[in-house]
């Protein structure tokens, strides 16, 4: 494994065909499929990847939970959106960044108001509403786009039909990025026991969430809090310490 410093110089022009690596990420993972500039074919290959990751799971141990989370985007988003939710990878959309996200996101809105005609691909006046966000994007951000804009206006509504799959943040909401992660992911995670809904919450230190997911004191079974306790006291998280203690462990018998 190879390390190394990236640096970004201030107010320097990046040459056509480049980007920046997004500094809101702790690790990067590199593939060379032997092009230069192209940044075509990368989502089937992330999309599999994925899946590959959330499908593992270490003896007693969690499973890595995956989810996409689409800030702004470009047309390709779609592509990718509809891949995750193909493969049954939960979305994230930020509703607010601009773009694809809010395109979806009122999409899915729509569909939301208008019940089973999303199967219909909602009503006539939504599609509108879509087509003319689409247009304003490709306005925005391209020449070539109004050709492709009822195709796009379909994978849009394929991306509806899985909406169970799609969650929302608003970005200019009250609440936190990672709370709405963290929520997304335990919410597709169902299938998941108590206990590895639980151990999630601790290692993500967010008691909150704990007390949205399981508010009945009396739900919480001994042997599952003993083993969060277990986990809060060796990772140093006091305050799940406190919620659990109230959750009935009693320090002299653990």
């Amino acid at each position: 494994m190879h390390y190394s410093r990236y640096k970004v110089k201030p107010h320097h022009t990046l040459e056509s065909g480049r980007a920046y690596l997004n500094p809101g990420h702790t690790h990067f993972l590199f593939v060379d499929d032997g092009t230069k500039r192209i940044c075509k074919g990368t989502e089937v290959f992330r999309v599999e990847l994925m899946h590959k990751i959330s499908s593992t799971k270490e003896e007693e141990g969690l499973a890595i939970p995956s989810i996409l989370l689409v800030l702004g985007g470009d047309i390709d988003s779609i592509d990718e959106i509809l891949l995750c939710l193909q493969k049954d990878i939960p979305v994230l959309l930020c509703c607010g960044s601009g773009d694809i996200a809010d395109i979806i996101a009122m999409a899915i809105s729509c569909c939301s108001a208008s019940g089973s005609k999303c199967e219909r691909m909602a009503m006539e006046e939504d599609k509108d509403l879509i087509r003319n966000m689409l247009n304003a994007y490709f306005k925005k951000h391209t020449k070539n786009g109004a050709t492709v804009i009822e195709a796009r206006i379909k994978d849009i509504y394929k991306c509806c039909k899985k909406k169970h799959l799609i969650s929302i943040f608003e970005i200019h909401g009250n609440e936190s990025l990672d709370l709405h992660i963290l929520s997304t992911v335990i919410k597709h995670k169902r299938g998941a026991s108590l206990r590895d809904q639980l151990l999630l919450a601790v290692n993500w230190n967010r008691p909150d969430v704990a007390k949205k997911l399981f508010p009945d004191c009396g739900s919480w079974p001994l042997d599952i809090i003993e083993e969060a306790m277990t986990s809060a006291l060796i990772t140093n998280k006091p305050a799940f310490v406190k919620l659990l203690l109230k959750r009935g462990i009693v320090m002299r018998d653990y």
